[in-house]
């Protein structure tokens, strides 16, 4: 290995890691950089009795820990009913954080997406195991 190769390495790795950073999605900064325009396209998880509360500290129309705990348990009841590995659910909370960071959505669509997520995940590495059909019905 040639030594004045190494910085050069650095430096590309430095430029992947920027390009797939992810944003804090849930922080205040964020929502309020996202709501100008967008307002009602902003996730809106909170409002949902089977996602998310009214009660949260982030208010209605924008997206709470509370929404994204209760997608990840979805997530890993799915998982357990086809008795796959709980590594799945990490990959497609990943897919979800990368679409969320740079997308504003509809609570119907973050729930779709959350869903195409983890399909994808599942899809990626256990191609040959699971029919869409049966995975639209839960």
């Amino acid at each position: 290995m040639d030594l004045r190769s190494i910085p050069d390495q650095i430096n590309a790795l430095f430029r992947q890691e920027a390009h797939y950073k992810c944003e804090d999605y849930l922080s205040p900064e964020f929502q309020r950089s996202r709501q100008g325009g967008l307002a009602q396209d902003i996730i809106d998880i909170s409002s949902s009795s089977s996602i998310g509360r009214s009660d949260s500290a982030n208010g209605p129309g924008k997206i709470n820990e509370f929404g994204r705990e209760k997608i990840c348990e979805w997530e890993y009841q799915i998982i357990a009913h086809f008795d796959f590995n709980r590594e799945f659910v990490a990959v497609s909370l990943s897919y979800l954080n990368r679409f969320l960071c740079t997308w504003a959505a509809s609570k119907k669509v973050s729930q779709l997406a959350a869903m195409t997520c983890l399909y994808m995940a599942i899809k990626l590495y256990r191609p040959t195991t699971l029919n869409a059909a049966s995975f639209i019905v839960l």
